[in-house]
């Protein structure tokens, strides 16, 4: 059985500035550190991708995931597990160098591909255009219009997964706002105290309800595991950073683990 992870710097990993392990020449792009949960799962399989990268937004996880599987001759023996991200986060695509550059509301982050082609010539042009993109991305979309897009995301993978024959196939997040279910929950326990609450993103009046009830609702829910940050609780690299330490990335893969031994996928 071989095993192939997508996410962000939860499932890739995520270091300290002045961490002595982290990898700061920009021409080399860091591989997924041996300590991560995914890491940890390759004594367990014949192969083990990991396309995680640290910053990037669940377009590129899609756009990554379709075009290695798509490739692969043998889906019945994968098993895929998809971490999805920050739903504030989006990419945009630059017809100079052919790469894609992914945004979050504040910066732009150079995906592994770019960083091959991006040179101090052109660095300045990218992050300016970046710039032209933060108010958009951080004012121009409601918190509606970003779980349609993860819905998007959820129903372009369930169809590929479907045509091509992936058959273990699940679905985590970097934290509970990254997961579809979570948020159902928030919109049903509104409408039991009726009116809003902390963190709810759907309103029960809203145009979009019923679309993204219906999506919702297309996707197994046993498709959908724990996300890292509940799993991994308190072992966070600091107060202020909620990325898992390597302790929390043994829990997590400790989860990961049990949740596919008692599906018999292990």
């Amino acid at each position: 059985m071989k095993l192939y992870v997508n996410g962000c710097s939860f499932t890739h990993g995520h270091l300290p500035v002045d961490h002595p392990e982290r990898i700061v020449d920009p021409t080399k792009p860091d591989q997924p550190y041996d300590w991560v949960w995914a890491s940890r799962l390759k004594s367990h399989f014949d192969e083990v991708v990991n396309e995680a990268w640290r910053g990037c937004g669940n377009d590129r996880i899609v756009r990554r995931t379709i075009n290695y599987l798509s490739k692969v001759p043998d889906p019945q023996n994968w098993t895929v597990i998809i971490q999805w991200t920050s739903i504030e986060r989006e990419e945009w695509f630059d017809n100079d160098l052919g790469v894609w550059f992914n945004q979050v509301p504040h910066r732009v982050i150079y995906d592994d591909h770019a960083w091959q082609k991006v040179d101090l010539e052109n660095k300045d042009r990218i992050d300016a255009r970046g710039k032209t993109f933060e108010p958009f991305f951080a004012l121009g979309m409601t918190d509606e219009h970003r779980l349609i897009n993860l819905c998007k995301n959820i129903m372009v993978l369930e169809y590929f997964f479907q045509q091509k024959g992936f058959g273990n196939v699940f679905y985590t997040g970097m934290s509970l706002n990254c997961m579809l279910p979570y948020h159902f929950e928030i919109l049903e326990e509104s409408i039991r105290r009726n009116h809003m609450i902390d963190d709810q993103y759907i309103s029960k009046d809203s145009p979009n309800k019923h679309i993204l009830e219906v999506l919702y609702r297309s996707v197994s829910p046993g498709r959908f595991l724990q996300p890292i940050s509940a799993v991994s609780r308190n072992n966070t690299l600091s107060k202020e950073d909620a990325h898992p330490n390597s302790e929390g990335h043994r829990l997590f893969y400790e989860y990961i683990l049990y949740e596919l031994e008692r599906r018999n996928i292990l």
